[in-house]
């Protein structure tokens, strides 16, 4: 789709775009057998109030009663914002239930419209109020799906809430996990705040799944995704999988469960240190000691030949580069709320970095 109309269109109409536009009404629809997607919203749907190019007020789209059965992925969207998905049923899809891939042009950073939707339901992405079912014992064999009932965005201000999910008995399988884009990154990214609420398992042998360090951030508001309120899961690195605050969580694959006492976890990502272009790993240690390797990947979701983290807030860092000498490094980073992030000191090849509290970077 063309960001605006060309030829005489544009001439009578250059403020008009189309992935703007208001959202109609969507509601009581029905997919299935379809092979691939039953409905798919890309590559990029941003609706806002007047449809104007530049500036305006976000419009969240509800996709609100849909049933999905027997497609790969029951919706899936992708590149598309103030996206809600509203009792929903979704089963026998034999890769995923409902995908949520990303939200946002993930290099985009001054974002002042949308950063009031995040984590909104009224306004911003959700998936609420739906049934997402692996297997309905319909089909003559078992269905596996191959990714998950629900696939949460590598992206910014994603709620899940009052979602139930039933007959996933397999462990080759889960009913949450992180996306995959490939051509854009397909491995050791993620890193994004995932908030869920509400939530019941039925014949669930794996509720969730973390593929690497990094891959997500899943905030337990209510315990009702690993039995702790409030707490953080994700999964384990070299800082934490021998640390006695945080435990093992039931019911998932790699991953840990951190009591909200600790403090806020947050995604830090950079580039351009006049070095990670050839590679270099960085390995991350704490002053206890504790250290962890983060590789440089030539594909990132928003620093391309750099390095992506979670750490906690409210700790100091220190940064070391393999086998290099840093004699430069300066980024600007842009964050939700106006703290002092850090302050980074070059002593040969070791950053010190600095970090006080916020509540999530969005790099």
């Amino acid at each position: 789709m063309l960001e605006t109309p060309d030829g005489p269109s544009f001439a009578s109409f250059p403020g008009f775009c189309p992935f703007r536009q208001p959202f109609g009404r969507f509601y009581n629809n029905s997919v299935h057998s379809v092979g691939r997607i039953g409905v798919w919203i890309f590559p990029e749907y941003s609706p806002t109030v007047g449809g104007n190019c530049y500036n305006d007020a976000p419009y969240q789209a509800v996709f609100e009663g849909l049933t999905t059965w027997r497609n790969a992925r029951g919706l899936e969207w992708v590149m598309s914002s103030t996206i809600q998905v509203k009792g929903a049923i979704a089963f026998d899809n034999n890769e995923a239930g409902l995908s949520c891939v990303t939200a946002i042009n993930d290099q985009a950073t001054n974002l002042p419209n949308l950063r009031a939707t995040f984590y909104n339901i009224s306004s911003g992405s959700s998936v609420i109020n739906s049934l997402i079912v692996g297997d309905s014992g319909a089909s003559s064999s078992a269905v596996v799906p191959s990714d998950g009932g629900l696939i949460v965005m590598w992206d910014r201000g994603l709620r899940v809430q009052n979602v139930s999910f039933i007959n996933f008995p397999s462990s080759n399988t889960q009913a949450i996990r992180g996306p995959v884009i490939v051509g854009r990154c397909v491995i050791y990214c993620g890193g994004w705040l995932t908030k869920f609420s509400q939530l019941s398992f039925v014949n669930v042998a794996n509720r969730g799944q973390f593929r690497w360090s990094y891959d997500g951030i899943y905030q337990d508001e209510d315990g009702t995704l690993g039995n702790v309120a409030g707490a953080t899961i994700m999964p384990p690195d070299g800082l934490w999988n021998t640390s006695s605050a945080c435990t093992p969580t039931p019911h998932f694959v790699n991953a840990i469960t951190c009591p909200g006492s600790l403090g806020n976890w947050l995604r830090f990502a950079f580039n351009q240190a006049n070095l990670d272009e050839n590679g270099e790993t960085l390995f991350v240690s704490d002053l206890s000691n504790h250290v962890t390797d983060v590789p440089s990947l030539h594909k990132r979701l928003t620093h391309p030949n750099g390095y992506m983290m979670v750490l906690l807030s409210k700790r100091t860092y220190i940064f070391q580069f393999e086998n290099e000498n840093v004699n430069y490094f300066s980024k600007q980073i842009l964050f939700l709320n106006l703290f002092i992030l850090f302050r980074v000191q070059s002593i040969y090849h070791i950053l010190v970095l600095f970090i006080v509290y916020l509540q999530e970077i969005i790099l």
